[in-house]
């Protein structure tokens, strides 16, 4: 570790940049050399390294032996509380500073810079004009937020680090879906992080009592000795707050009849049975629709406007926001019902205007691509219902002329 200056010899004479006039002189005990060239100095900012300074190379009286650098705030001009003050003979023309030859910080960013140099004769240079640089940690951004195939635990991920200093801690924050980030109480936190810096799992257990709606955000901190900490990630709003689900939690009614063809979509969170109203609508207005979902969409198919419709739309859950897939029913029709697989959507049934129907069609919910299986109704009708389990679907009931049981 390289010794640390700290005489007001070397601090005071940075008041005076100018060249003697004299051959030799002195200020406040420190002798200066008319005939040494002022340095210059440059700063080069890498993660990798922390923070580089260079100086120009050393001319005049003298064989060069070591380089005093000085670094101040922008907030301590007159220099009186240097944040580094050192002398280097190792890294005379180029100085890679460590977070821990920063022992004074106080988490400054707004920095300057000084080195002048001193030769085996006792002399110094004047002291470089100041050169200012600053020190950043990139506000990071929630890359993924994924749920395992069980739904028990939610894995977050932020972007990389690539600020100045090494990535020390991270801090994490989960938010209710509606709370305003800025005043309410998180529902999960790990402050000071060292272990999950750019990923975290979030056990579903211990978010037991709420919404099951969350939002995120998270602050990456530096190895400094009085870090440097990061904004959070994103701003607090809901457009833009990283959003998930943690369980099954709210069910979604899109279209319907109030006098004349809907375009609404709300819902019902099963744990307050409490209305949801969000700003997502179906892109086509239409009654006598039919739903099905996956873990992470909910499809509307079919149904009648001024004539009946083969057109497939929905919500995203993750962030309550309009999907509307190329997909088609092969059949437009009304009064169908739907049931669905984890993989796939059905609807089945229906009027198409002639005669009642009894298409089997869907959509796989990977792709979003249209299905057409060879398996159809046993009887044709409209206005049936659907059931389904993981592996089958029912319809029941329905008219085709008659009611059916």
């Amino acid at each position: 570790m390289a010794d640390k200056y700290t005489d007001t010899n070397l601090l005071f004479p940075l008041q005076n940049n100018s060249t003697s006039t004299s051959s030799s002189g002195s200020s406040s005990g420190a002798t200066f050399d008319s005939n040494i060239d002022k340095p210059t100095v440059t700063v080069t900012d890498d993660p990798s390294y922390f923070v580089r300074f260079t100086t120009s190379t050393f001319s005049g009286n003298g064989t060069h032996i070591s380089t005093d650098y000085i670094v101040y705030a922008q907030s301590d001009l007159n220099k009186l509380n240097p944040l580094l003050n050192i002398t280097k003979a190792d890294e005379k023309i180029q100085y890679t500073a460590l977070p821990s030859d920063f022992d004074g910080s106080t988490g400054e960013t707004d920095l300057f810079v000084e080195a002048r140099h001193k030769s085996d004769l006792n002399a110094y240079s004047p002291w470089s004009t100041a050169v200012n640089f600053t020190l950043t940690i990139p506000t990071p951004t929630i890359d993924s937020i994924a749920n395992d195939s069980g739904n028990s635990q939610t894995v977050i991920t932020t972007s990389a680090y690539t600020g100045d200093g090494t990535h020390a801690e991270t801090d994490w924050e989960l938010f209710e879906y509606y709370d305003d980030v800025n005043s309410a109480t998180p529902v999960f936190t790990s402050y000071n992080d060292t272990s999950n810096l750019t990923s975290i799992t979030v056990a579903h257990s211990s978010l037991t009592g709420g919404s099951g709606r969350y939002k995120v955000r998270a602050r990456h901190r530096n190895n400094f000795a009085t870090p440097l900490v990061t904004s959070y990630s994103n701003p607090s709003s809901h457009s833009t707050d990283p959003i998930f689900t943690a369980e099954y939690i709210v069910g979604y009614f899109g279209g319907g009849d109030t006098g004349s063809a809907s375009n609404r979509i709300d819902g019902i969170t099963f744990s307050s049975e409490t209305r949801v109203a969000i700003s997502a609508t179906l892109s086509v207005s239409r009654k006598q629709l039919a739903g099905v979902n996956s873990t992470t969409n909910g499809y509307f198919g079919g149904g009648h406007t001024s004539s009946n419709q083969n057109l497939i739309d929905g919500i995203q859950f993750s962030d309550e926001s309009a999907t509307n897939p190329s997909a088609a029913l092969m059949v437009a029709r009304r009064d169908l019902a739907g049931v669905n697989s984890t993989t796939k959507g059905y609807f089945a049934g229906g009027y198409d205007d002639a005669d009642y129907t009894t298409e089997i069609d869907g959509i796989t919910f990977a792709t979003e691509t249209v299905i057409n299986p060879s398996a159809a109704l046993y009887e044709a009708r409209y206005s049936l219902a659907g059931v389904n389990s993981t592996t089958n679907g029912y319809f029941g009931g329905g008219r085709d002329g008659a009611f059916k049981d």
